[in-house]
């Protein structure tokens, strides 16, 4: 969605406020702290773009590029949590209550009354019994100065509020570049943000190669159109294909993929699954395979199995019913773990490319409640047909 600058705040607000009478989580992101991508120190207007995202009830505020390819990413996650912490700093619960378009209406009604008698009596702090971590969630969405407390009988619900480090790795796998997950339930560590940096590089040329196929084989996409739909991200073929759409040589990205990325051959990744699982692996981390078609299971499925492969994505929305069917059989017969939801790759009216979605039923116990690696059962080997 394009709209003029100078219409972004007030945009930015109704958004915001909209998200707030739902009782839906709102996150502010991109250029948050732009100049920190190349410079150690932010400009005051970032600071005060990030503190009033904060207070006008934005749930998060987030960093992309400035972490994703910047040269201070630690400084700039830094600045970022003092800016947020400060802006905290006397901030009021939101008067906002759940309007009836919102969901869960009688636990957000008890939640908001729970942080209104928090607030009069002076509380030392807000205890929260969830099941399913979505009390405690609600209870947060309403921006208490008193602190939060969560108890659940269930680890998995303590985890549901946590974010889970990963990156998505293309391999070859045979005569096919396919996708494969990597996450690491132990966080994040500089020699991961290493080798993340140099799979990223990696596919910006490869990405970049094709577009200047593209471009040579008489195309006329401009770059703008593709710097415009990249952004501060690294870009890849669905950036191509909306940037197709942008300029007005396709009518949607799907058409974009069939007449024009499917003639022109990108640059294979240089990234070979051996390798990569085995990296992984000694990282301290978990490889999946995601979105699998059914003829790839049957092609590569073994090989996969012997290179290290310890779950596969089971649920994925532009999957017809039987390949995931297929995804499910392959991942009970070699006694795999599973997640569901990455971001999708072709657009659908209801399901644009870009959104993802997580279904915490079907993800690896090992990521909702991280244990040391050497606890993990890792299938490295194996003999089953």
């Amino acid at each position: 969605v394009e709209i003029p600058l100078e219409d972004v705040p007030v945009a930015q607000q109704h958004i915001i406020d909209g998200a707030l009478e739902r009782g839906m989580i709102v996150i502010v992101a991109t250029q948050m702290l732009e100049t920190m991508t190349l410079n150690p120190r932010p400009t005051r207007a970032e600071v005060s773009d990030i503190s009033s995202a904060i207070r006008h009830g934005a749930t998060a505020v987030m960093l992309s590029g400035e972490t994703a390819s910047g040269d201070y990413p630690l400084e700039a996650v830094q600045t970022m949590a003092k800016i947020a912490t400060a802006a905290d700093i006397g901030f009021q619960s939101t008067d906002r209550r759940p309007s009836a378009l919102a969901r869960f209406k009688a636990t957000r009604s008890v939640a908001h009354a729970g942080v209104e008698l928090a607030k009069i009596s002076e509380a030392a702090r807000i205890i929260v019994a969830t099941q399913h971590g979505n009390a405690a969630r609600l209870v947060a969405g309403y921006r208490p100065t008193t602190p939060v407390t969560a108890v659940s009988d269930r680890i998995r619900a303590a985890r549901r509020i946590q974010l889970l480090p990963g990156i998505e790795m293309t391999c070859q796998v045979g005569h096919h570049d396919l996708h494969m997950l990597a996450y690491f339930p132990g966080g994040l560590t500089e020699k991961i943000h290493g080798w993340s940096r140099d799979l990223e590089e990696d596919r910006r040329e490869r990405v970049l190669n094709g577009v200047q196929k593209l471009r040579e084989s008489g195309l006329g996409l401009l770059w703008k159109d593709l710097e415009a739909e990249v952004g501060d991200s690294t870009p890849c073929r669905s950036h191509v294909a909306r940037a197709l759409v942008r300029s007005g040589l396709c009518s949607s990205p799907n058409q974009a993929f069939r007449q024009w990325l499917g003639r022109i051959p990108f640059r294979r990744t240089r990234l070979r699954v051996e390798d990569a699982f085995s990296q992984v692996h000694e990282m301290g981390g978990l490889n999946y395979w995601a979105h699998p078609q059914a003829n790839h299971l049957d092609e590569y499925g073994d090989l996969l199995m012997k290179c290290g492969l310890d779950g596969i994505e089971s649920l994925y929305k532009n999957l017809r019913a039987p390949h995931r069917r297929q995804a499910r059989e392959f991942q009970e017969k070699f006694g795999l773990e599973k997640c569901g939801g990455s971001d999708l790759h072709q657009q659908t009216a209801k399901m644009p490319i870009g959104r993802f979605g997580i279904h915490f039923d079907l993800i690896d116990e090992r990521l909702l409640n991280p244990a040391a690696p050497e606890t993990w059962t890792i299938h490295r080997e194996s003999t089953a047909s």
